[in-house]
């Protein structure tokens, strides 16, 4: 099957508690008494299609999706309460606490199972993540952003060539709790490769091993430069 990601836009699909929000990102946010949710934890169900729909499109199996989302769960503090498919769509449903920044916090390390390019380099970071023993998925999904990404900064922390050092979820989140975009406490690398994600945006998902194979060995040249300076708290 080959994916055709020119010239679409994002879909943004969830419910905070009962009421279904349909928007361009996560913007509308969960905030403490927002959509009918007083309490301190709201819970929140994030929906995405199965099949490909504009820039949605998951390339992991239901197994790895699972350990990811248990990963970040417990990096990041929020409660898995459950992962299931139905005939056309993937739910995920979790316990947040109802804040709009950490909503928007753990929204972000959410929607990278399923929209592009993120999806992409998620999928090649995870197949890689032994290469990595030092980080956990979050430093390791900011490198390869800080490498191959230079579009949709509302999208991910930092900018352009930004990286975390191995901080904790907690301080990363400190970093950026005001301006997501925030160039303070990260590290600035230099790539010749970071508008790469821009040449997949036409892709054969039988060439999808070779390609992560291929973007692998460049960031693994990548880390070894500059594995030291992210390594160092």
């Amino acid at each position: 099957m080959t994916l055709d990601f020119r010239f679409k836009s994002y879909k943004c699909h969830y419910l905070i508690e009962n009421m279904p929000i349909e928007h361009i990102c996560f913007s509308k946010g969960c905030g403490h008494g927002k959509y009918g949710s007083h309490k301190q934890y709201a819970h929140v169900t994030y929906i995405w299609p199965k099949k490909h729909d504009d820039l949605i499109y998951c390339f992991l199996d239901n197994d790895t999706v699972i350990k990811y989302f248990t990963d970040i769960s417990k990096l990041l503090g929020f409660k898995l309460i459950s992962f299931c498919e139905t005939k056309n769509n993937y739910k995920l449903q979790i316990s947040v606490i109802a804040e709009k920044r950490y909503f928007l916090y753990v929204s972000t390390y959410i929607r990278y199972v399923y929209e592009y390019p993120f999806s992409l380099l998620l999928y090649c970071a995870l197949r890689n993540q032994d290469n990595f023993p030092e980080l956990n998925i979050t430093h390791i999904m900011q490198f390869y952003i800080a490498m191959f990404h230079n579009d949709a900064w509302c999208h991910c922390p930092g900018r352009q060539n930004l990286a975390y050092r191995n901080i904790n979820s907690k301080s990363q989140f400190n970093l950026i709790r005001d301006y997501f975009n925030d160039s303070k406490g990260f590290i600035e690398l230099r790539s010749c490769h970071n508008n790469l994600t821009n040449k997949f945006k036409v892709i054969n998902i039988k060439n999808l091993p070779q390609v992560a194979d291929g973007i692998n060995n460049i960031i693994n040249n990548y880390y070894a430069r500059y594995k030291k300076s992210i390594c160092c708290r």
